[in-house]
């Protein structure tokens, strides 16, 4: 404040090492004759988002996580299935492992989303964020590696009776010890911010949506003359 101008030298101050008030230009910390240069002030961005992770009385939000992360199953699903439909892919064989398939290319998907701009569709809707230690994005690499770990330790690589065993098991560790295993082996830091009334409305909407579409689409697909 006094480098900016804020207050004047003769502002009066106290502290309990003073016996009593003095002048801010009389303390050797504040005296410009004392200092080589004259100190600049350096503001830095506030972060307004809680660290999951870190601090005391901050309680791990899984929910939030698994509801973020159905967000981006759900859109990569629909995408796959209108690329299916529009360029005529026939699946084959893998058809029954679709789902499995889709997860496994999710994990790619999902380190561009994080190492570019830091955040997922269904990650920013919720308002999670994953940075490193020092609150930066994460390199490609290591968005990757957290994305195969999430695949496998969180998803069970989308096998049906693994995958249910694998969430459960996460989201129980997180909630004892405030830190998913792949983000606990790789010092990732996850942080939320406010979701607001009109975010959770709008992600209800769109699950109501998504449901009633899955339904029309099995219901057109039954319709089908074989």
């Amino acid at each position: 404040m006094l480098d900016q101008g804020a207050i004047e030298p003769t502002t009066k101050v106290w502290t309990e090492s003073l016996g009593g008030w003095q002048a801010i230009s009389d303390l050797e910390h504040f005296n410009m004759a004392t200092l080589d240069e004259t100190p600049t002030v350096t503001v830095e961005k506030q972060v307004e988002y809680a660290r999951e992770t870190d601090e005391v009385g901050v309680r791990p939000h899984p929910w939030v996580r698994f509801w973020a992360r159905m967000i981006d199953y759900s859109l990569f699903f629909l995408v796959l299935a209108f690329l299916i439909g529009v360029f005529d892919i026939g699946l084959g064989a893998v058809g029954s492992f679709s789902g499995m398939v889709a997860l496994f290319l999710w994990t790619f998907i999902e380190a561009f989303f994080l190492s570019t701009v830091g955040a997922t569709p269904g990650k920013w809707t919720l308002k999670v964020t994953v940075r490193d230690d020092n609150h930066h994005r994460l390199s490609f690499s290591e968005a990757l590696n957290r994305s195969f770990s999430v695949w496998w330790l969180g998803m069970g690589t989308g096998l049906p009776i693994i995958s249910l065993v694998t969430m459960i098991v996460a989201a129980v560790k997180l909630n004892n010890t405030g830190k998913t295993t792949w983000d606990r082996r790789r010092d990732v830091r996850v942080f939320h911010g406010d979701i607001g009334i009109v975010r959770t409305l709008v992600v209800i909407l769109y699950f109501l949506c998504y449901a009633w579409a899955i339904s029309w689409g099995q219901m057109q697909m039954m319709n089908v003359p074989q």
